[in-house]
């Protein structure tokens, strides 16, 4: 997938439920975010998140984080 494609997978998904599952680093276990896709830009995307406890509901992501797989996203 080039980031352009990535880009456009995303933008599709604005205000849909997506699950991010982050892989921070070999030896842990992913964190998992819940919530909706609010906004795309040139460089990042947002995801607002569902149901949450910590105090910022929006959590921001760099599309090479997808073509890197440091991230990888489930549609919901």
């Amino acid at each position: 997938m080039t980031l352009l494609e990535i880009k456009e997978y995303i933008t599709e998904r604005i205000d849909k439920d997506i699950v991010v599952k982050q892989k921070i680093s070999h030896r842990t276990v992913p964190v998992q975010y819940e919530g909706k896709v609010k906004e795309v830009y040139d460089n990042l995307f947002i995801i607002e998140l569902n149901n949450t406890r910590l105090k910022n509901k929006l959590v921001t992501f760099n599309y090479r984080d997808v073509l890197t797989k440091s991230i990888v996203l489930i549609d919901k």
